[in-house]
């Protein structure tokens, strides 16, 4: 009996075995899809905290119909982070007090940042449908970061609702709200330290409880209210939502800010101040709040939905327990599943959000080739999910509005995919992918041609106290980092390294993060001697040149060459080089190769100058070809001169000695073997 235990439990595990090998296969470049004609891994790469960004471009059979008619080309990238359990998904919108605004997602990355220190987006991409024409405003109910800003829930066919809690647990379909919004008292940190049901929003004053008035009633005057002795709290708002949708009664609202007033006695002739709201009771309801508490004003989720603290909203369900829906869409009535039938296979981009069974999420989306007859069906889409790993998909807005931010080194955001607009769009809402930031970035102090110091650079993340077990890991050894820089030795000169740092991260539930990042760096070459180039003169096809080298005391330069075109001129530098059968104004290239010897290490280099470059004249001058002293006996000066002169353009030419012509020249027209004459000067 134990025997045949042991070999199911071997048979099950060689069947994981194969399933791995088979999902990370086509994960890798869809090879194993059907659909998929073609296949081709564009980036595969892991990003900041772990999280895994890939891109792949495929040829793929629109709708699931495997016709080469239907052929097109599509980019499908995507964000996977299931090794980081730090990894969080946001919600987020721009922060317009009194109202809804639109906004990119490299930029709504940057303004979540901005306001939540010790956090990093990784990655970003659009979310829900929006009013394009109006405000901007999501359509669907918006829960951003445990504030429900849009208390709405647009219940149409196929439509519904995403929501992740705190610690990353997904939840979808059509979300329960409480009936009554809540009075939440704040801490400075932005903690709920209590709550109280609100009795009435924007409606008659409640005999008990809390009613919540605001200027969000439609009306050509200011409406007087009467709030002799009440108890009036007047809140100054920096945050306020008014939803477009849904909002017969005015009450869809959000408010959160400061208390600047409170009186038991506001009178019987009073109008809501601009930019506040009023809480008002007739009885003990409000005793406790005090000038200058933090209040928030907000709807709860309820039932399932209670710990949900962030959402969008979906268009459609398109991968169901790891079954793709709307198979050859073109073909079947999908109207009882949907609201917008043709949306199903339109030629637009996609954007799509996928559940894997680990429970993590999936941002992805699908570009099309711009000019190919389709757009990525809800079938391909789900396909591709499923490829990667996910068993449930929903598809968020698409076309234009499609875009996928990615954080680069600098720790600004680029847009890797999307902007079929021509440029990125601005849009209702984005999904963040957010991790918690360890505080420290790998540093390069020092580099040399054999050597590399590493350190580490904190930023002040307050989570950095929670990092220990640092390592650098380079060139297969691992250096521990104890809070002092790292010398490498022994590495090899003009090289380029890849530096991994190792570290591990406290995180909440005595969980343990496994991180690491990476930069890269260069070693310095071997420096060679400066080789310069000097023009002396020119003509229409002739140059003369000469070089001067400088170069380290001990490093010896032989085989010295000056290369142009295919011509190659031996010499030693500072030789003056005579270079014929040039063409007029034509730009020439000149360089030169030497062997040097480095005497720190023994070894010779074959190097290059840098290009130099000259163009020769329209037309012929006469050059001086060879014009230096040879001779230097007391009052005696010896010269060797040449000048051509192919025109007969010379009138004179002599030797002058401080303003004195002291020798007449006479012309060496022999240009090929640059003949010279001698000339004696008595001083």
């Amino acid at each position: 009996m134990k025997r045949f235990v042991k070999f199911i439990f071997s048979f099950i595990l060689v069947i994981n075995l194969c399933f791995t090998i088979i999902v990370n296969a086509s994960q890798n470049d869809f090879s194993k899809l059907e659909i998929v004609k073609e296949s081709s891994i564009i980036n595969d790469k892991e990003v900041e905290g772990g999280v895994k960004l890939h891109q792949v471009s495929t040829l793929a059979y629109n709708d699931g119909i495997i016709s080469e008619s239907r052929l097109n080309d599509y980019v499908v990238s995507w964000f996977d982070y299931s090794a980081n359990p730090s990894a969080r998904i946001v919600n987020w919108t721009t922060s317009s007090i009194e109202d809804w605004s639109g906004g990119k997602a490299t930029v709504l990355a940057e303004k979540y940042e901005e306001t939540h220190p010790g956090y990093l987006v990784v990655g970003a991409v659009n979310g829900d449908f929006f009013h394009i024409d109006d405000n901007d405003e999501v359509m669907n109910l918006s829960m951003r970061e445990g504030e429900m800003i849009k208390p709405y829930i647009w219940d149409a066919l196929g439509i519904g609702v995403l929501g992740w809690t705190y610690d990353g647990k997904m939840i979808s379909g059509i979300p329960t709200i409480s009936d009554s919004m809540y009075l939440e008292v704040l801490n400075d940190n932005g903690d709920k330290i209590s709550e109280t049901t609100i009795s009435s929003v924007n409606n008659t004053i409640s005999d008990t409880g809390i009613t919540l008035l605001s200027k969000d009633i439609e009306d050509d005057e200011d409406i007087k209210y009467d709030f002799t002795g009440m108890t009036v709290v007047e809140l100054e708002y920096s945050l306020h939502r008014f939803s477009l949708d849904g909002n017969e009664n005015n009450d869809r609202l959000f408010v959160k800010g400061t208390v600047t007033n409170v009186t038991k006695d506001l009178g019987s002739e009073s109008v809501i101040r601009s930019g506040c709201i009023y809480l008002v009771a007739k009885d003990d309801s409000l005793n406790h709040i005090e000038l200058g508490d933090n209040l928030r004003c907000q709807y709860h989720l309820t039932g399932e939905w209670k710990d949900v603290y962030n959402t969008t909203g979906y268009y459609a369900k398109i991968l169901d327990n790891g079954n793709s829906l709307f198979f050859e869409s073109s073909k079947y009535n999908y109207d009882n599943v949907v609201g917008d039938p043709y949306y199903i296979n339109c030629k637009k981009n996609r954007t799509v959000i996928g559940q894997k069974p680990d429970g993590s999420t999936v941002l992805m989306t699908i570009e099309y080739r711009k000019d190919g007859n389709y757009g990525a069906s809800y079938y391909e889409c789900a396909e591709y999910l499923k490829s990667v790993g996910c068993i449930n998909g929903w598809l968020l807005d698409g076309g234009g509005s499609t875009s996928m931010a990615l954080r680069n080194s600098n720790g600004d955001f680029d847009l890797i995919a999307g902007g079929s607009d021509g440029h990125e769009r601005s849009n209702g809402n984005a999904i963040l992918l957010v991790v918690k930031d360890p505080g420290i970035s790998p540093v390069i102090d020092k580099v040399s041609r054999f050597s590399a110091t590493l350190n580490i650079l904190e930023n002040g993340s307050p989570f950095s106290k929670d990092v220990y077990d640092i390592k650098f890991e380079i060139n297969g050894k691992v250096y521990d980092y104890n809070g002092s820089a790292v010398t490498v030795e022994d590495l090899e000169e003009d090289s380029k390294y890849e530096v991994t740092v190792h570290y591990k991260m406290k995180l909440e539930n005595d969980v343990v993060l496994v991180g690491k990042k990476e930069l890269s760096f260069e070693t310095f070459a071997f420096s060679g001697p400066n080789v310069s180039f000097e023009v002396i003169q020119k003509s229409n096809t002739e140059m003369i040149i000469t070089t001067s080298i400088r170069k380290k005391d001990g490093v010896e330069v032989t085989n010295f060459q000056i290369h142009q075109g295919e011509n190659n001129y031996t010499c030693n530098p500072g030789d003056i080089m005579h270079i014929t059968n040039l063409e007029p104004l034509k730009n020439y290239e000149f360089y030169a190769s030497y062997d040097c010897l480095d005497p720190e290490t023994g070894k010779t280099y074959h190097l290059t100058s840098k290009i130099f470059e000259c163009s020769t004249l329209k037309e012929a001058r006469p050059l001086v070809t060879i014009f230096k002293l040879v001779k230097h006996a007391g009052t005696v000066l010896e010269f060797e001169y040449a000048y051509i002169d192919p025109n007969n353009q010379v009138e004179e030419a002599y030797i002058e000695y401080f303003g004195n012509k002291i020798e007449q020249l006479r012309c060496i027209k022999s240009i090929k073997s640059l003949t010279s004459a001698l000339t004696t000067l008595i001083l």
